[in-house]
């Protein structure tokens, strides 16, 4: 047996098991009140926004704003285009939420548009801004298709880029623009193609740019856009779904820069610190047996498994209702009302795991979400996709709270991928012996520890 890597095992366990005793005693409304505590800074009644908003904050216990609040707000009142980078949990919803609602007039006229790249995210952002709105007396909706909109009745719209392009017609006189996940937002490979076009047909709106991560690539085209050198290409397919009048608009528009870009970035794709790495080597043919075994062993608050296929989705979720366990799951096959439905339980704590693809892993906020595990690796072509694998272990440890992470490696691409990663993060990540596993739990149980 392994000394150091019994005792990798036993910090897992007796951690994780302090972090969800603490969970349960103090309950959702605690919790939501540490999220609160954890995002001061300067007070906020400081700042030029109005008191109802203020008041606002104060119902949820923030009086005082973040790093990355107070540095982007003033910027944004003062209606430059921002771009943002900051770790998950710091309060970057607030941020563009607080800073954009003062500049909007209330006469349910569309003015603002927020672009994100999940319906699940649009709802969550939907609800967010909602809350704030109302001290505004302003309207936010989330249209999920075309026939869900209808003019005239909230200045704030809410969606992904694809429903937002097909409703484009309808927001040609749109003042703000604000990208949550930008980075994802904008790559060409994902949904760079209809959000550029949504870019580019409305050239005179205030642009502001949030994300936990960015590559170097988005930095500059950002830069670019901004600087009025950036003329995108556009595939056919999205091009096509355009009206003649909208075609005719994009062969002449062009960005006119008018104010500085302000760019605020409080890491450079960092983990939280809050959050705790952990790995173990599993055959592949042994993963599921291993994972029902952790369900045993650890005692967890909350926890989302991770996959990459939306069929491992389907059949971990068959596995852990054959053992008794209720979970909620998601991936990009399900309905929108599915989906949504899922979401919901889980988020109101009527389910304790969720088991995901990477359609969950950006900006979604569970505050008793305390354990991460990575059945599957994030993959790219190139290796490991590290952008994605700090998005997916940003769902815990949110606002101050401790955040426990737990990677299956299955091959020796996988150990080389951890390694990558804690080098990339500058955090080391633990290894043990999945044997140990049961024997930490056995040694703390015959000593009373547990």
């Amino acid at each position: 047996m392994d000394s150091e890597s019994l005792t990798v095992a036993k910090e897992l366990l007796l951690s994780l098991k302090t972090d969800t005793t603490d969970i349960k005693s103090s309950g959702i409304e605690e919790v939501n009140m540490l999220r609160g505590h954890h995002l001061k800074s300067d007070h906020f009644s400081s700042m030029r926004i109005p008191i109802s908003l203020v008041n606002k904050l104060c119902e949820r216990r923030i009086d005082k704003a973040s790093f990355i609040q107070k540095s982007s707000i003033p910027p944004i009142l003062e209606g430059n285009p921002v771009s943002v980078q900051s770790n998950s949990g710091s309060g970057k919803t607030i941020a563009y939420t607080i800073g954009i609602l003062p500049k909007i007039i209330g006469d349910r006229s569309a003015q603002c548009l927020v672009i994100t790249p999940t319906k699940e995210l649009s709802r969550q952002v939907k609800e967010e801004m909602t809350f704030y709105a109302d001290a505004m007396q302003l309207k936010v909706e989330n249209p999920v298709t075309r026939n869900d909109y209808t003019p005239g009745k909230a200045e704030i719209i809410v969606g992904c880029p694809g429903t937002l392009l097909n409703l484009i017609d309808y927001f040609r006189d749109i003042k703000f623009v604000i990208l949550d996940e930008a980075d994802f937002l904008l790559q060409p490979e994902k949904m760079g193609q209809e959000t550029l076009l949504i870019l580019k047909l409305i050239p005179n709106a205030q642009r502001l740019y949030f994300s936990a991560t960015y590559s170097f690539k988005i930095k500059d085209l950002i830069k670019s856009i901004e600087n009025g050198k950036f003329l995108p290409h556009f595939k056919s397919d999205c091009e096509s779904r355009l009206s003649y009048q909208s075609r005719m608009f994009l062969n002449q528009s062009n960005f006119i820069p008018t104010k500085e870009l302000v760019t605020i970035y409080d890491t450079e794709n960092k983990k939280p610190e809050e959050i705790k790495l952990f790995h173990t080597f599993v055959h592949e043919n042994e993963k599921i047996s291993f994972l029902l075994k952790l369900y045993d062993l650890l005692p967890m608050s909350q926890s989302i498994i991770f996959v990459n296929k939306r069929s491992t989705v389907d059949e971990l979720k068959k596995i852990f209702e054959n053992d008794y366990y209720k979970v909620s799951y998601i991936h990009g096959d399900m309905d929108t009302e599915t989906r949504t439905k899922f979401v919901n339980e889980f988020s109101q704590g009527k389910t304790k795991i969720l088991i995901a693809t990477d359609i969950f892993s950006r900006g979604m906020d569970i505050p008793l979400v305390n354990a991460i595990i990575n059945f599957d690796l994030p993959l790219s072509r190139f290796g490991l996709d590290t952008r994605t694998y700090i998005h997916r272990i940003g769902r815990s440890g949110r606002f101050g709270r401790k955040g426990f992470v737990l990677d299956f490696c299955s091959q020796e691409n996988d150990f080389e991928a951890v390694n990558k990663v804690s080098k990339d993060l500058s955090f080391p990540n633990k290894f043990f012996q999945k044997n140990d596993l049961e024997a930490a739990w056995e040694q703390i149980e015959n000593s009373n520890f547990y």
